[in-house]
């Protein structure tokens, strides 16, 4: 029962009525391009940030009038054109623990939709190295973003030029590629194969 489970969550002494630690979160990741140029300070911003979204295991709910912001900020920063790839791979790993914290499903809801961003996002895929073991945020955020964009109801065949491959194979090839690789990623291709087979049944956007 959903009232009583709220009553247990009053009572218990970890328990917090408000994400308290936004402003810090908004402060680490706006310094986040400066951050990255040192290792320690990289690496201590990314670690308290953790400890501060790991305080609300219990309640993650907390964080969401903040969540799109926060997500908001962390692609502006990723998506810069002048961003350096240390930066742009920083920014993913954080948009990586917000998935892990609220959850995949609930996260993407809050990504941008755009018809626009399909191109966008299967462009940074393919310059990704799938065999960089420090980068697979990179490449799973980018799997799950491109999951919730193939479900958008156009016809894909519309983007395509005369001279390039469909996006529909671009897609297909790309989630095969990623069900291969042996990190994390796998996770989000998975997903991805799934909705592409959901959009394909449901014939919403695979003319």
């Amino acid at each position: 029962n959903m009232d009583e489970h709220e009553d247990e969550c009053v009572t218990c002494g970890s328990a917090f009525d408000h994400f308290a630690e936004s402003e810090e979160l908004f402060s680490i990741i706006d310094a986040l391009p400066l951050s990255c140029k040192d290792l320690s300070t990289r690496e201590s911003s990314q670690q308290r940030f953790v400890a501060i979204i790991d305080k609300y295991q219990e309640q993650p709910h907390l964080i969401d009038p903040y969540l799109g912001s926060f997500i908001n900020k962390l692609f502006t920063i990723a998506l810069s054109e002048d961003v350096q790839p240390v930066a742009m791979h920083e920014a993913f790993k954080y948009l990586h623990r917000l998935s892990k914290f609220r959850g995949p499903k609930f996260i993407v809801r809050k990504f941008s939709h755009e018809v626009t961003d399909l191109h966008l996002v299967l462009a940074l895929l393919q310059q990704q190295n799938k065999g960089d073991r420090e980068t697979w945020e990179t490449r799973y955020v980018l799997l799950l973003w491109l999951s919730f964009l193939v479900i958008i109801p156009f016809d894909l065949n519309l983007m395509d030029g005369t001279s390039q491959k469909r996006t529909v194979d671009c897609i297909l090839e790309l989630a095969e590629t990623y069900l291969q690789v042996f990190d994390k990623a796998q996770d989000a291709a998975a997903y991805l194969v799934a909705k592409c087979a959901l959009t394909i049944y449901n014939g919403i956007a695979w003319g």
